[in-house]
């Protein structure tokens, strides 16, 4: 999940930026398009791909 990833990925930061840093991280990622993708260097396959994953395990599907 986005907010685990961003959890742990960014550990190394404390305090206000730390919640700050993860909850952009985690909306990115939830609200992450085949169209806004290319703004953030990411393939339309891959979040193709990663709504096709959250559908299934029952996370944010955005689309």
């Amino acid at each position: 999940m986005p907010n685990d990833f961003a959890t742990e990925a960014f550990a190394d930061i404390q305090g206000e930026d730390f919640d700050i840093i993860v909850q952009s991280f985690s909306d990115i990622i939830e609200s992450i398009s085949e169209v806004n993708c290319v703004a953030y260097g990411v393939e339309p396959d891959t979040v193709k791909r990663y709504h096709e994953v959250m559908a299934n395990v029952g996370g944010p599907a955005h689309r």
